[in-house]
């Protein structure tokens, strides 16, 4: 079993900030986050697992996380997925740039009916597309837009 290590804000700002990431605040959100957005309102989220003061969080509260969202023209905010979670073990450095570099992987083509980015799906209805994946409109549950690129 991996030993618990605890992250710092100091290491954590020293290790996304070069790549673009500052700080934000969330409301409701009792941990420090940081965000960079890329083109096409495309923002990757790091939720630490550290404290406002600077300290990790107690072994055990959560572990870093990585999300992406889009950002609509209109204002809206959606949320396109996220990675396996970071554990806060010594090698969480070398797992959490993995992980930011592979963040390609959780886009899919643009929708065709709106612009918005698409998400993976998988056919979980019994039928005989059951198991065949997808691409989906990061939109649908919000607009109901019915978006889909087939691979």
């Amino acid at each position: 079993m991996a030993t618990f290590y605890a992250i710092t804000k100091d290491e954590m700002s020293a290790l996304i900030e070069p790549w673009g990431f500052s700080l934000i605040t969330l409301p409701g959100v009792a941990e420090l986050v940081w965000a960079k957005k890329r083109g096409n309102g495309i923002e990757m989220r790091v939720f630490s697992g550290i404290n406002p003061n600077g300290e990790s969080r107690e072994k055990g509260a959560d572990a870093v996380r990585i999300y992406i969202f889009w950002h609509s023209p209109d204002g809206k905010v959606y949320p396109i997925g996220g990675s396996r979670r970071v554990h806060r073990v010594a090698g969480w450095a070398a797992n959490l740039k993995a992980r930011m570099t592979a963040w390609r992987d959780m886009l899919g083509p643009p929708c065709p009916e709106c612009g918005a980015p698409t998400i993976e799906k998988t056919i979980k209805k019994e039928g005989p597309n059951k198991g065949k994946t997808f691409f989906g409109c990061c939109t649908w549950k919000d607009t109901q837009c019915k978006g889909t690129v087939w691979p």
